[in-house]
């Protein structure tokens, strides 16, 4: 997997085929904290926007796979001393050859970005998304609302 900072093209290139997960997951996030009545559309809109502002920020990453095609997006922003983060992926990316390169990737970012604790949601309630957290490192910290927290401890 190669890794580069993100750059607006590769916006489209990922979520017009992002992961049905994460779409249900954008939508769940954004029903529990504050609009009930979010479509889809909107979940996906305001994710996509949340991704703009981190790379004209410089605070985004684009995975590739060995062919240069993106394949992930990850983006965060340091909050109180840690490093919150978001992600958006092609379902492809979610196949066990590449757990070994996310967890080196989140090991690499977290280097690059101090040694911040790096924290994550997940809003999809998928029983397999706990263990692939853990896989990369993670440990699940809290419930909040429907979503579960992890936290990639600082080294």
């Amino acid at each position: 997997m190669i890794v580069r900072r993100s750059a607006q093209v590769d916006l489209p290139r990922v979520f017009d085929v992002v992961a049905d997960r994460l779409s249900s997951e954008y939508l769940a996030s954004e029903r529990y904290q504050g609009d009930s009545n979010a479509t889809f559309e909107d979940a996906l809109r305001k994710a996509k926007n949340g991704f703009r502002k981190a790379i004209k920020e410089n605070r985004a990453d684009t995975l590739l796979i060995s062919e240069g095609a993106p394949i992930a997006l990850v983006r965060w922003q340091i909050q109180d001393g840690e490093a919150h983060t978001g992600f958006a992926a092609q379902e492809a990316f979610f196949e066990a050859k590449y757990v070994r390169p996310m967890a080196r990737y989140v090991r690499d970012l977290q280097a690059r970005l101090g040694n911040v604790p790096l924290v994550a949601a997940n809003w999809s309630g998928r029983e397999d998304a706990r263990r692939w957290f853990e896989v990369l490192g993670y440990e699940f910290l809290m419930h909040y609302g429907p979503a579960q927290i992890f936290l990639l401890r600082a080294r």
